[in-house]
């Protein structure tokens, strides 16, 4: 199963961060890679696109999504990503995400699942 994340707002090279941090935690049983796009006129090199993540056996999107949501808490900006998995696509912010408690981050965390995984479960 493959799920993609992008960033809509903001600079795609932040995603070089949650890339390290998804590539560190052996746990989550997946590969990542970043995808590139064309240098923007008068940049110095490519603007990541997007990453590619790829679940393994035992790999859950429930581990990407909370390393996902761990990494924007710690975001000192309103920095936004984008999880799309077989065309359901779910919007996260880092906005409001450090004044959660663990309670709250386990609920949102369920709801990505749950909203990825309905796409899977319907068919569609």
């Amino acid at each position: 199963m493959e799920l993609t994340v992008t960033a809509p707002t903001g600079d795609g090279n932040e995603l070089r961060g949650l890339y390290a941090r998804i590539a560190a935690d052996r746990g989550l049983r997946c590969t990542a890679r970043i995808v590139e796009g064309e240098p923007l006129p008068e940049t110095l090199g490519p603007i990541i696109e997007m990453l590619q993540i790829t679940l393994g056996a035992g790999g859950t999107i429930g581990g990407v999504a909370s390393v996902v949501i761990a990494w924007l808490r710690n975001r000192s900006s309103e920095f936004t990503v984008r999880l799309n998995q077989n065309g359901k696509e779910i919007e996260l912010t880092a906005k409001g995400l450090s004044t959660m408690d663990s309670d709250q981050i386990a609920l949102l965390t369920e709801k990505v699942v749950a909203a990825l995984s309905k796409q899977r479960a319907d068919g569609d």
